[in-house]
Formats: C-alpha cells, sequence, structure tokens
C-alpha cells in the first residue's frame, strides 16, 4: 500500500491531485491525506448555489468549488482530515475503507459507527461523510473527519437563504447534526486522528510505503478554479426570491448564467 501526504492546504491543489491518482494510479491501493484551508466542496452533480451561503463565503475568502465524486456538500478547514482510497476497480469495498475510518476514531475513545449512505456518527451526531468515483480501472473513496473543525464557520457557510428557493435536477444534500471528534474524546485531535486513520489502515491492509509524487498538476488545478468546472457545469434550475414586501422574483438558469426572467432581479443572487 502506498501512502501520500499531501503537504498542500490548497482545495483546488487537492481536488486536482486526487483526480491525477483516480486516473493514473488504479493498480493496488494509494491512501492520500491532505487538509485543506476553508472551503466549501459541493459533489459533481450539486447546484452550488443551493448548497452554500455564496455571498458570506465570497466576502469572507471561502472558495466554492466542485468535485470530482458524487454526493453531498461539505465544508473544509484544517481541523478537518480528509482521505482517499484509491483501488483497482475489482477491490471496490467501501465498507472495508470507511470502516478503517471507523476503527481509528474508536481507537482515540470515539465511539464511531458506519450508518446510511457510509456515513460515520458518534451519540446522534455526524462526523464524517464519504463519496466515491468509479471508473473502468480504478475506484475513488474519499471522506473528511471532522476533528477540530470551526463548527459555527461550517454552519455558516452551509446556511441556505430562506428567501430563495431553488427547482432542478441537482442532488440535494440532507442537512444532519455534526460534531467534532474532539468533542468527543479529547484524544482525538486533528494529529491524532490523521495518525491513527494511518495505523488503522496498516493494520487492516498491510504495510505501507510512504511515497511523493513529482508531477505537474498545472492543468488540473486551473480546472478546478475555472468557473466553467464549478459554476456553469450546473444543470438547468429555477429560482424563486421572495422579496421583503412578499413580492416574488423568477429566474431560468442555463450553464451558470441568467436564461429568462419575468422581471427586474438582483444578479447578487447568483453570486
Amino acid at each position: 500500500m502506498r501512502l501520500i501526504r499531501s503537504t498542500e492546504h490548497s482545495p483546488e491543489q487537492n481536488l486536482a491531485l486526487e483526480e491525477f491518482l483516480y486516473r493514473n494510479r488504479p493498480d493496488g491501493v494509494t491512501l492520500l491525506i491532505y487538509r485543506n484551508a476553508p472551503s466549501v466542496i459541493c459533489g459533481r452533480n450539486q447546484n452550488p448555489w443551493q448548497e452554500a451561503d455564496t455571498l458570506w463565503c465570497r466576502a469572507n475568502g471561502v472558495p466554492v468549488l466542485r468535485r470530482l465524486s458524487g454526493g453531498g456538500t461539505v465544508y473544509h478547514d484544517l481541523g478537518n482530515v480528509n482521505y482517499a482510497f484509491f483501488v483497482p476497480r475489482t477491490d471496490y469495498e467501501p465498507d472495508k475503507f470507511v470502516g478503517i475510518a471507523v476503527a481509528a476514531l474508536r481507537s482515540l475513545g470515539v465511539k464511531a459507527v458506519m450508518q446510511g449512505q457510509h456515513s460515520i456518527w458518534a451519540e446522534g451526531r455526524k462526523l464524517s461523510g464519504s463519496a466515491f468515483a468509479l471508473n473502468g480501472k480504478c475506484a475513488m473513496l474519499h471522506g473528511c473527519i471532522l476533528a477540530e473543525t470551526e463548527l459555527e464557520r461550517l454552519s455558516r457557510a452551509l446556511r441556505r437563504r430562506p428567501d430563495i428557493t431553488y427547482e432542478g435536477a441537482s442532488v440535494t444534500s440532507v442537512p444532519a447534526p455534526v460534531v467534532n471528534a474532539i468533542t468527543l474524546s479529547p484524544q482525538a485531535t486533528t494529529d491524532a486522528v490523521e495518525k491513527s486513520l494511518i495505523a488503522s489502515a496498516v493494520q487492516l491492509l498491510g504495510e505501507m510505503e510512504s511515497c511523493l509524487l513529482d508531477v505537474d498538476l498545472t492543468t488540473l488545478t486551473t480546472k478546478y478554479t475555472s468557473p466553467e468546472w464549478t459554476w456553469e457545469h450546473t444543470s438547468e434550475f429555477k429560482v424563486t426570491r421572495t422579496l421583503p414586501d412578499g413580492s416574488c422574483i423568477f429566474l431560468e438558469v442555463a450553464s451558470g448564467r441568467v436564461a429568462q426572467t419575468n422581471s427586474l432581479y438582483d444578479e447578487s443572487m447568483l453570486h
């Protein structure tokens, strides 16, 4: 098994690194671990305007990005441990790989359990979600573990505006109560969760070889910083905004741009 620990905190670069490994390393098992600066990461088939308070995110320097895999939207910061397993398609067993994260948390005194769509919960609150991508040769399963995340900023970044409703085919995240691992066990610091995750992987999968990658990720990083991927990739949708006087504005949006409106509208609705 290979271990790659990214020293970058750029969410764009780490998303690019995930895609590079997904496209180029289908042989054996590779574990990537990284931490991102504050950012909102949407699933491949989601509407970022619907999933995040994009105005707040822009004002507070929190980029909103779209990842390669499906699933729901997550908030990352340096108190969040992100992991990704890359395995041959024939060896894809999501229970096994999420189970590694469960075992890691349990070893730190957190009463973690796997439930639902391979998410991790403890004492009625969610600690971690996961998502996957599959191609002909490779499977990627990745997840994020809340260790010492700033939950107030998480809640604020992912807050949905009550004055705006959306209609469309995009996958919508299911809200859940969340908790940091360190709240449940003082041993479960961010560093400790990362170390325990590696130890749990070694215990289940065997010896691990640390690897350094010397690859040019410029093209892939540009993809993840581009409005074409994050915003214009969104499927067509309709927006209704209720104004303070009770009147409504209706928009139709295609490829990230307003295609039709029945009234004057405020462009801040989409930024």
